[in-house]
């Protein structure tokens, strides 16, 4: 992907010019031979979402619109621990509104962090690493 190589810092930038179009790193052209139909489609209707519901649905409610808009079934969440409670939230309400729901969180198949050298907040004991490849 063209973005990877680039060292952006759009974070720091006070302007967003993007918004108003700026192609602030020159790369437009290389990034838009890279969408696939699919992706297309998936900025279509998140673009009709948001210019009729910007600030009148939740977010929760403008990704149930747009999993129904694009005909899907079934979603995924993907967690921080730490935030548990929230995900059930977001699951429960994304249930309701008729969509399976699939989630993992971080910590997901419990390896221990001694077994990958990682550093342990609590000493002794198991504790489980972050787990993006999980």
């Amino acid at each position: 992907m063209v973005l990877r190589t680039m060292k952006a810092n759009c974070g720091h930038c006070e302007n967003k010019d993007c918004y108003e179009g700026k192609d602030c790193y020159a790369l437009a052209d290389d990034v838009r031979k890279e969408y696939t139909p699919e992706e297309i489609e998936s900025m279509r209707v998140s673009g009709e979402i948001e210019a009729e519901h910007y600030m009148k649905l939740t977010r929760i409610e403008e990704l149930a619109l747009y999993a129904s808009n694009m005909g899907l079934k079934r979603i995924g969440i993907a967690f921080c621990v730490g935030l548990s409670s929230e995900a059930r939230t977001v699951a429960d309400v994304l249930q309701k509104k008729g969509l399976e729901v699939h989630s993992a969180c971080c910590k997901v198949c419990g390896i221990d962090k001694a077994e990958m050298g990682v550093v342990k907040m609590h000493g002794d004991g198991a504790e489980a690493i972050c787990n993006p490849v999980g």
